[in-house]
């Protein structure tokens, strides 16, 4: 806990001097804010740390573009913070800008990709979107086995989520299947 809030005054003084430094629209002053916000949500403060992260997302858009890798990331940590408090709708429209970003910028078939069709396939899951869902973790199961292998641990964990979909979907002999291969 004090380390915790001796690293957010630094972070807080580091960003008042960028700010004094560069101004407000520069990159240095989104990676302070994302810091600061990473530690926001570590404090379980997930309304200040997405309103630091929106601030970052909007320095950086404003200064490398909208099809820039770094904004995608940058989206991604603002729809974790509403999952983190449980507005998954909320979530969906950055992960799926975030994704549209690395797909143009990375390919269809680059492990980052992956991710981020998880993370939005479990948020749909959770929406009980669950064809949609299925078709996420299927898609990040097939980036990461060519990627990585087919004993990757991303990729038992696409395995569960395809699990976690057909159980809902009420096909448990599939959930079964899927989980055998995990």
């Amino acid at each position: 806990e004090g380390d915790r809030q001796l690293a957010m005054s630094h972070h807080r003084r580091a960003l008042d001097i960028r700010l004094q430094v560069f101004g407000d629209d520069r990159v240095p002053v989104a990676e302070s804010l994302t810091y600061l916000g990473e530690l926001e949500a570590l404090e379980g403060d997930f309304d200040r740390a997405r309103e630091s992260f929106t601030k970052a997302l909007e320095v950086l858009e404003s200064e490398l573009g909208p099809e820039q890798p770094h904004l995608a990331v940058a989206l991604s940590t603002v729809a974790r913070s509403w999952t983190e408090t449980g507005r998954d709708q909320q979530a969906l429209a950055p992960y799926e800008r975030a994704l549209a970003i690395l797909v143009s910028q990375l390919g269809n078939e680059h492990p980052q990709v992956g991710v981020l069709l998880f993370n939005l396939a479990t948020v749909q899951l959770r929406l009980l979107e669950l064809e949609t869902a299925l078709r996420g973790f299927r898609r990040a199961k097939t980036i990461w086995t060519r990627a990585l292998g087919s004993d990757h641990s991303l990729v038992a964990n696409a395995l569960t989520g395809e699990a976690d979909c057909f159980e809902r979907l009420g096909s448990p002999s599939e959930a079964l299947c899927a989980l055998e291969a995990v």
